[in-house]
């Protein structure tokens, strides 16, 4: 159903935030049957959205009639943006439209490409979790180490940058987080910290074992006193500017990246 489907005395006795909401569903909708192939009449389209407009009270936007695909749907989205934005809402990630090339989802567990486990000691950010979470599944690592303060999978603030792949990846929380390091070394994984300390390498010119254990630690301190002392190699980015550090999610992705193709072009 392409049409927004009520009459202007109805959309006109809503609140403007309510026709804002309206809006913004139905732009949504009409985003989604795109993605799944289902062709939309844009002419009937836009000359429908410009007289919703005009009953809002809006400069009449200007329309791509004769552009191209790709140029009408960043229209769309732009215009669902604006409409989640007149709700008086503050923009988050869970708020973007899905991407056109959609989710490539997988009944059964997590199979990951490469024997790489990450290690959060005292993570305390539920979004830096949920933005690991999301690269854990883009690198195809094996999952999570938890312990301590760090925050749950299933914690509201992980979910809001996990974006759903909470759902698959592996958390294996532990009492105590210096036991399960040692373990995992017994067990033939090094132990890897991303940390600007003496001695550290820096992670490009870094060789990357098959399998490890990649440590990252607190926001504020880093990886405890207790944990560097456990460390097989550190490593660290290369900072060329005023500023000594990076987000740790960010961190991680520039260094984790590095590790996987590394391990690629050695196969």
């Amino acid at each position: 159903m392409q049409a927004f489907g009520m009459g202007k005395n109805k959309f006109l006795r809503l609140t403007p935030t309510r026709r804002a909401k309206q809006l913004a569903l139905w732009l949504r909708r009409l985003w989604l049957q795109l993605n799944r192939g289902k062709a939309l009449q844009w002419d009937l389209f836009f000359q429908e959205y410009r007289q919703l407009c005009a009953w809002s009270g809006l400069p009449l936007p200007q329309t791509p009639l004769t552009g191209e695909a790709a140029l009408r749907k960043e229209f769309l989205a732009d215009q669902y943006q604006f409409w989640l934005s007149e709700q008086g809402k503050r923009l988050q990630e869970e708020d973007y439209l899905p991407l056109p090339w959609g989710d490539d989802l997988h009944e059964g567990a997590w199979q990951p490409t490469y024997d790489y486990w990450l290690a959060l000691d005292n993570l305390r950010s539920a979004f830096n979790l949920g933005a690991l979470c999301r690269l854990l599944d883009a690198l195809g690592f094996a999952g999570f180490i938890t312990s301590g303060i760090t925050p749950r999978l299933h914690h509201r603030g992980v979910k809001k940058t996990a974006l759903g792949s909470e759902l698959w990846i592996p958390e294996v929380r532990v009492e105590d987080l210096t036991t399960a390091l040692r373990e995992k070394k017994a067990a033939g994984y090094p132990l890897i910290g991303l940390e600007r300390v003496q001695g550290a390498v820096q992670a490009h010119r870094f060789v990357w074992p098959k399998k490890a254990v990649l440590l990252l630690g607190n926001e504020e301190y880093g990886i405890a006193q207790k944990h560097l002392t456990l460390l097989d190699h550190a490593i660290e980015l290369p900072m060329r500017g005023r500023k000594n550090s990076l987000n740790v999610a960010t961190s991680f992705a520039a260094a984790a990246f590095l590790a996987t193709a590394s391990l690629d072009s050695s196969c």
